[in-house]
């Protein structure tokens, strides 16, 4: 049918290098939803930005964030129309990479302080407390081991791969555990899916189906 042929055409799923002030969800307090951006005119192919109509974005149909990245953090950010894929990249199996850019945490926020935290622990470089077992303030669920944590410069800016993916897990992990204020994070991988040059902030792709197909194969 016609319908079965425009679908045929849509990508199964896209990837947006998501910049700050958009939220990945729903519109919340007067924020926009990073979907906005997936507009023709802010589509690449093959590294050069075009308008075809051989990439059918029809405004958006059947499209859906899978996972989260909140409004202060920039990067990869994946749309599915498929929910096994969706499911996949939410699940504990794929790594999702991180830059993140901190400074010294000087006072406890409001949240802290409801939680009885008075001042903000020294800030600490030995990244130990990252290997798992550690719980974040009001939630008594231990945290799983990051895969890997490497400073990039000490002090000041680390790369945080990680399986897990609960809300604001790295600005509270930083906050909570080590002593530092996140200044900037920004997601650069999904499994096999790097940010590169070739994809600027607020342009997006569609997934080849080799990315996807690797995306679905890992265990």
């Amino acid at each position: 049918s016609y319908q079965e042929k425009e679908e045929e055409k849509m990508a199964r799923a896209i990837v947006l290098n998501k910049p700050i002030g958009y939220v990945s969800g729903q519109p919340e307090h007067g924020h926009i939803p990073a979907i906005r951006l997936l507009s023709r005119e802010n589509v690449i192919k093959d590294g050069m930005s075009i308008d075809q109509d051989d990439i059918e974005l029809q405004t958006n149909y059947g499209l859906a964030p899978a996972g989260r990245l909140d409004l202060k953090s920039t990067g990869l950010l994946i749309f599915c129309r498929d929910g096994v894929l969706a499911k996949k990249l939410v699940s504990h199996i794929i790594e999702k990479e991180y830059v993140v850019n901190v400074g010294p945490a000087h006072q406890p926020n409001g949240r802290e302080r409801q939680y009885g935290m008075t001042k903000m622990r020294h800030p600490r470089l030995d990244l130990k407390i990252l290997k798992g077992g550690a719980c974040l303030l009001g939630d008594n669920r231990p945290l799983k081991p990051v895969v890997r944590s490497t400073w990039t410069i000490p002090g000041e800016q680390l790369r945080i791969v990680l399986k897990e993916g609960r809300k604001q897990q790295i600005r509270r992990m930083m906050r909570e555990l080590l002593g530092f204020h996140v200044t900037s994070l920004e997601r650069v991988r999904i499994g096999n899916i790097h940010l590169d040059e070739t994809l600027p902030q607020g342009k997006w792709r569609p997934l080849s189906d080799t990315e996807i197909e690797n995306i679905l194969q890992q265990k």
